[in-house]
């Protein structure tokens, strides 16, 4: 994914949100003196180095932690429900598709917001599950497997459209939310969007019938190049009062 264009589009404009952020709260000797961004939910750590003047990547799982430590910079194993630091740590914060995942998202920005100092800038973003668009003949189906994906699958599959009131409601003032739309010709591409519907049958959500007309379906469009499926991340930012 981090090859594509519209990733890396959506990736950079976190990156801008938090820059401007930091040159306007510190002089920028100032600023490469200490840790002033927190990455959460880092994985082996590629954004977290991109990210402007020093960073702090955190992680729950301790295989990732470890690796992006090898791969070089500093970061910590820790929950993103109870942070492990002090508050206004941070000249901002950012998470990249971990809030879908999290058991408890509120709990978790009000982490975020807590480590922020005053007027820092906390920037979350997520696909939308609800935002998915496919291009299938048996639309019926296509519908059922769609909310599946948001409603089963993904913790909080819809989340992405409900931050900025969040946002709001965790204290952040001036948030604004932006939106890009990934677009894929590639079933193989998308997710794992092809093994939806089996999923389903697993659970005994769908009959077999429906699982055969679906996967054929996918083979067809993508062997005629009819193969769309697209979805929408949200960027939401805020700062702390």
């Amino acid at each position: 994914m981090a090859t594509w264009p519209t990733v890396q589009a959506y990736k950079q404009r976190t990156r801008e949100l938090l820059a401007a952020e930091a040159r306007r709260a510190r002089p920028a000797a100032e600023a490469t003196d200490r840790a002033c961004v927190l990455d959460v939910g880092c994985g082996t750590g590629e954004d977290t180095r991109a990210l402007p003047g020093r960073s702090v990547g955190l992680d729950a799982s301790a295989v990732m932690t470890d690796e992006a430590a090898r791969r070089g910079g500093d970061f910590v194993r820790g929950d993103a429900h109870a942070l492990p630091f002090a508050d206004g740590a941070f000249d901002g914060c950012r998470a990249d598709r971990t809030f879908q995942h999290l058991a408890d998202p509120e709990r978790a920005l009000a982490e975020l917001v807590r480590v922020t100092r005053p007027g820092g800038r906390v920037v979350v973003v997520d696909p939308d599950q609800e935002t998915i668009v496919v291009d299938g003949t048996d639309g019926a189906v296509t519908r059922r497997v769609k909310q599946f994906r948001c409603d089963d699958v993904l913790r909080h599959g819809d989340l992405a459209h409900r931050m900025p009131r969040l946002f709001r409601a965790a204290g952040l003032v001036d948030v604004a939310v932006e939106g890009i739309t990934l677009v894929l010709g590639d079933p193989d591409d998308a997710f794992g969007f092809p093994t939806w519907a089996r999923a389903m049958h697993d659970r005994g959500l769908l009959d077999a019938p429906d699982v055969e007309r679906f996967e054929a379906d996918v083979r067809a469009s993508a062997a005629a190049g009819d193969f769309l499926y697209a979805v929408t991340f949200f960027i939401t930012s805020g700062r702390t009062p």
